[in-house]
């Protein structure tokens, strides 16, 4: 089911991934949710594959940035009941790579 332009939220896809790969309102997202601790993004990958490694399966991220420090952070849609269609069960899950890259 393909949706109007203007029907479109943060939880479509196409909207998701429209406004992360703004490096600026990536950035703002990740402080208001990590307080204020990111520094400038220098880098964004949408859907960033790390294939299998040896024996380690292999794993995609939904918005894969990196600030001017090494710092990677990974920010992934998620559903809390499975139904992406009703975006008030919407939450963004954001993982910090404590280690630099």
């Amino acid at each position: 089911m393909e949706k109007d332009f203007d029907e479109l939220t943060i939880a479509d896809d196409y909207m998701f991934y429209r406004v992360m790969e703004d490096p600026d309102i990536c950035k703002t997202l990740l402080n208001r949710v990590l307080q204020g601790k990111v520094e400038t993004i220098t880098d964004i990958e949408l859907q960033k594959t790390i294939d299998d490694a040896g024996r380690a399966k292999g794993v995609r991220f939904d918005v894969w940035a990196k600030d001017c420090k090494g710092r990677i952070y990974d920010v992934e849609m998620s559903f809390s009941d499975r139904h992406p269609c009703l975006s008030e069960n919407t939450s963004f899950a954001i993982w910090q790579n404590i280690a630099a890259a």
